[in-house]
């Protein structure tokens, strides 16, 4: 049986965006957990998801395709319209749930804390982190002069 996983995120309280929909796990991890777990922006097709900017995640897995499972969503908002419509008292207008791609989270199984567990890490690299550290610094570029010393007193023939 196939798994497909979908990401969700929101960027603000009114303002969700399905990023990626129809992914296998594998995929999932290359193209979102990966780079938001490292802090790093997320490029899709031309645009550019700044990671910052993600308040909230949702990994959404399902047994079939989002095109599916969307369409059960659509059939089920319908009945539920048609049901609440016959009744007496007002009437609702409304194109019902199923017709965004957001929507699949109301149709799959919510496993984001199966692979995020923490906010991105933001902190730089173990590399970058060390080359800036102001000993390291120090320590290097003390070594540089007394290279450079030692260079010059042999080019011109001085003993140290």
């Amino acid at each position: 049986m196939s798994k497909y996983f979908h990401v969700i995120v929101e960027k603000d309280s009114n303002n969700s965006e399905a990023l990626f929909t129809d992914l296998k796990e594998r995929e999932l991890k290359k193209l979102f957990v990966k780079p938001y777990r490292k802090g790093k922006d997320i490029f899709i097709d031309g645009v550019i998801h700044k990671n910052d900017s993600i308040q909230k995640v949702f990994l959404i897995e399902t047994v079939n395709p989002s095109k599916d499972e969307l369409e059960v969503i659509k059939k089920e908002s319908a009945e539920w319209l048609e049901r609440v419509n016959r009744e007496p008292g007002p009437k609702i207008i409304s194109a019902g749930r199923g017709w965004v791609k957001e929507d699949i989270v109301e149709a799959g199984k919510n496993v984001t804390t199966n692979f995020i567990k923490s906010p991105p890490d933001n902190s730089p690299s173990f590399f970058s982190s060390f080359i800036s550290n102001p000993w390291v610094i120090r320590i290097f570029g003390g070594l540089i002069v007394i290279f450079l010393t030692y260079l010059i007193s042999k080019y011109f023939g001085l003993a140290l």
